[in-house]
């Protein structure tokens, strides 16, 4: 399948980069400011003509801005990213020219083209423009529910990948979670499955399951087989250690101002002779960095990461809870350590997500992770979210925690008054970190 599109890309609007706005290359190179993908905010997004260059694009937006343009007017500093056939490339707009980004996305990074702010995407074999209203993220791979533009609700959603590339169609009711669960957990304990023996379990029609198993195979929980399923044993992941630790290095490159004010703010929180839970989440790592002035301390955590940099530090003990190591996000998954978390009381869980809504609550990518959150915000006397104010007004794909289980949310200084407002009013207990100078 041909896929032919194009991005445009601005620096967010932040006070920290500011000064790199509209700057040349050369000005950026020798300040060291690294032109990636997660300092910038998708402005723009739209079909590639056959007969497009990127010289092309740039004269025709800088004479023409789009109706569906939503950034600052477009000029130098700004990104263009082509999908051609599948292969992306990234286009700086310079003064006089446009120089390669061969850096901006990486395959194996959090940088994609389709984003939550994508609209006007136009779709092989779908008729009209579609928006992304929802993401996930399975084994490292993006995938995001597109809306019809034109017609919203009363059409059916369909889902692409990170690079615009339809994956399923006639998408009603999104991926339902609990219907994962069940047919993950039939096919690990029967290791296959007929699509009839999943409809019956699920009582759904056997073009339903079809749907889901597609989906499913996408994202690599099972392989896909003709009249069923046979289940991805996670256990014999060959990735290798360095992808790993790549990955969770990704997102804690992330908004760093923003977590270490959280943080700042967390660690008031914190006594000595506390036994507290941090989960495996890069907000969490940088609290837990902090934690060296404590003389007793008892940290649970299924973060490697953070366990690998506390078990040296005098004065912490460091539980790691019992699971599967997993390949992206340098954590442990599953419930096997269930039994540990019912014998420990904690004082406080620290945790965040991959969103957070009034409606959905913290929600997380992986069904597994959120399955060991669940259990810890029971187990605890209180639970605080840690949550950037990216992660506000957005949704994943399971839900681990209702607001009425939160007894604080730390959030940074760039929560506008307006979703302040929305949440306070929701009896969220908000709490927002000073910016450090």
């Amino acid at each position: 399948m041909n896929i032919n599109q194009y991005a445009v890309y601005q620096l967010k609007e932040s006070a920290e980069l500011a000064a790199y706005r509209s700057r040349s290359y050369q000005y950026l190179t020798e300040h060291h400011f690294q032109v990636i993908v997660q300092n910038y905010q998708q402005a723009y997004f739209t079909k590639l003509f056959t007969s497009d260059t990127p010289e092309m694009i740039r004269k025709r937006l800088e004479e023409h801005r789009p109706k569906n343009f939503r950034g600052r007017p477009f000029g130098v500093g700004d990104v263009i990213v082509i999908n051609q056939q599948g292969e992306i490339t990234a286009y700086f707009v310079d003064k006089d020219s446009l120089v390669v980004v061969a850096g901006f996305i990486r395959s194996s990074s959090s940088g994609i083209l389709v984003t939550l702010d994508t609209k006007n995407l136009f779709i092989d074999g779908c008729a009209g423009t579609w928006m992304a209203t929802e993401e996930c993220v399975v084994e490292s791979q993006h995938f995001f529910l597109m809306q019809h533009e034109v017609y919203k609700e009363k059409a059916p959603n369909v889902i692409v990948d990170a690079s615009g590339k339809l994956v399923s169609t006639e998408i009603r009711k999104g991926l339902d979670e609990d219907a994962r669960k069940k047919i993950l957990d039939y096919l690990n304990k029967n290791r296959k499955a007929t699509t009839k023996e999943l409809s019956q379990l699920l009582d759904v029609s056997t073009t339903t399951i079809r749907t889901d198993l597609n989906q499913m195979d996408r994202e690599n929980l099972i392989t896909k087989t003709h009249g069923g399923a046979v289940y991805n044993d996670r256990s014999l992941d060959n990735i290798e250690l360095t992808g790993r630790a790549y990955f969770f290095d990704e997102r804690a490159l992330e908004n760093q101002k923003e977590k270490e004010a959280i943080a700042n703010k967390a660690i008031k929180l914190i006594k000595n002779h506390m036994c507290i839970y941090l989960d495996a989440s890069s907000t969490c790592y940088t609290l837990g960095m902090k934690l060296s002035g404590f003389t007793k301390l008892t940290v649970i955590t299924n973060g490697i990461n953070l366990a690998m940099a506390l078990k040296d530090i005098p004065g912490i003990t460091v539980i790691l809870t019992g699971g599967i190591v997993t390949s992206v996000s340098s954590s442990i998954e599953g419930l096997l350590g269930e039994d540990l978390l019912k014998k420990i009381h904690t004082d406080i869980a620290f945790v965040s997500a991959r969103g957070f809504s009034v409606e959905n609550g913290l929600t997380d990518f992986s069904i597994y992770e959120a399955d060991l959150k669940r259990r810890c915000v029971k187990s605890s006397a209180k639970t605080i979210a840690l949550i950037d104010h990216t992660k506000f007004n957005t949704t994943s794909i399971s839900s681990y925690a209702s607001l009425d289980d939160l007894n604080m949310v730390i959030t940074d200084f760039g929560l506008s008054e307006n979703t302040k407002d929305i949440y306070e009013k929701a009896g969220v207990n908000l709490v927002i970190a000073k910016e450090m100078n």
